[in-house]
């Protein structure tokens, strides 16, 4: 099972905002993270970028 660490782009810095995330989804301008034990983290911005080698989901806050 993969599961990544998701961060949060703001300011030209990374913020971390949720490990262990299992399922991601957009929906206009928010994205939705949602992690193994079912928390959900949702995020204004846009998806910017998933590396499932480095299990890393980077978002672009605010775009």
């Amino acid at each position: 099972m993969c599961l990544s660490t998701a961060y949060k782009l703001d300011g030209g810095e990374e913020q971390k905002v949720g490990e262990y995330i299992s399922s991601v989804s957009i929906d206009g301008g928010v994205v939705t993270l949602t992690d193994i034990l079912g928390g959900v983290i949702r995020i204004d911005g846009r998806l910017k970028s998933i590396d499932l080698e480095k299990n890393v989901i980077l978002i672009e806050a605010g775009a």
